[in-house]
């Protein structure tokens, strides 16, 4: 099980919810837009499969996992310092893991490639 913080349970920006073109529950846009872009390309993935252990009740579970490639892949909107600190451990306790990390502007290459050949949500 994904261990949460008080914070997040009782705070976010996400706009999560069930999207019916991709069958599943997603967090956020970004995720669902993403999801879709790997369907487009016929990649096989698995939604938040698994969490990692970090410690002191910590645990970070990535947004994706690409089978195909045995990688993961993390949508980061905003980075704090606790994302900061999930990111140093993962690295430090799961160095065989591949993480790939999409930030901002990576995303917003991505919008701009291909809002116009899936369902995009948002601007």
């Amino acid at each position: 099980k994904r261990l949460r913080t008080k914070r997040e349970t009782h705070h976010t920006s996400a706009r999560g919810g069930y999207r019916s073109d991709i069958g599943i529950y997603v967090r956020s846009g970004w995720e669902a837009n993403f999801a879709r872009i790997l369907n487009l390309h016929g990649k096989r993935w698995l939604y938040e499969p698994r969490s990692f252990i970090l410690g002191k009740g910590l645990s970070y579970t990535p947004d994706f996992y690409l089978t195909d490639d045995n990688a993961y892949v993390e949508l980061k909107g905003r980075m704090n310092e606790r994302s900061i600190e999930q990111l140093r451990l993962m690295n430090e306790l799961y160095p065989d893991v591949v993480l790939i990390l999409i930030e901002g502007k990576e995303y917003n290459d991505l919008r701009q490639e291909y809002k116009t050949l899936v369902k995009w949500e948002g601007k």
